[in-house]
């Protein structure tokens, strides 16, 4: 089978339809020439909370409570099972910036071995509560926690591994919100450089507080919500 055939297949698969949600806030990536006319861009859907794990949030308070915001590194729900040696490189950045570190691992077994002082591991935290008391966030590039990280207004470092998780890095840097750095290329030394530019210069801070109020304003669940009974009822 020729791959070429299929090239464009997901564009083809929404012509045509009734009604196409967009579940990204206008702000990220507007309406484009080209989008379905049926399409609607109704703002990121906001969800972040597992009951299972409320009873680590005590202790997950206490760490952020206890000195400076850390930088927080978080591989979703997904890519954490894949992470590498991201957790590692992430724990000797801190180390080597002297600042403080949170790992969000998903598993105990998935965290270093052993952590260096100021820096901690913790399964799971709502990023709605967590990523604003954070100095810099970083993470994959899932659209889950990329919504979250922009309304949080911290400066972002975006680490791609697979499918939209380069495009959404790439309207991280271009937003003038947060720097990219491929998975793969994924070091100490490099986790270090960019972090450093991101704590240091002021204006990927200012610009993500200037972007956050307006990611926030759009609850995505609901608009999609009006626009399939408007369409559909």
């Amino acid at each position: 089978m020729c791959l070429r055939s299929h090239r464009g297949h997901f564009i083809q698969l929404g012509q045509g339809c009734s009604l196409n949600i967009g579940l990204w806030s206008r702000h990220f990536r507007d309406a484009m020439p080209g989008d379905p006319p049926t399409g609607v861009v109704c703002g990121f859907p906001w969800f972040d909370r597992v009951r299972a794990h409320d009873a680590e949030q005590d202790r997950l308070q206490a760490f952020l409570r206890d000195g400076e915001p850390p930088s927080i590194f978080s591989l979703g729900t997904a890519a954490v099972h894949v992470a590498g040696r991201f957790y590692e490189a992430a724990a000797q950045a801190c180390t080597t910036l002297k600042r403080r570190g949170l790992l969000l691992t998903a598993k105990p077994a998935y965290a270093p071995r052993s952590l260096p002082p100021g820096v901690a591991s913790f399964n799971y935290a709502p990023y709605s509560q967590v990523f604003p008391q954070c100095a810099a966030i970083v993470h994959h590039g899932g659209i889950g926690t990329t919504a979250h990280s922009l309304r949080a207004g911290r400066p972002v470092l975006v680490t791609p591994m697979s499918h939209d998780q380069f495009d959404n890095a790439a309207r991280v840097k271009r937003l003038g919100v947060g720097l990219r750095l491929r998975h793969a290329s994924v070091s100490p030394d490099r986790v270090v450089e960019r972090l450093r530019r991101l704590l240091d210069e002021s204006s990927f801070v200012h610009r993500a507080q200037e972007l956050a109020p307006l990611v926030a304003q759009d609850d995505g669940g609901v608009v999609a919500a009006r626009a399939l009974i408007k369409a559909f009822a």
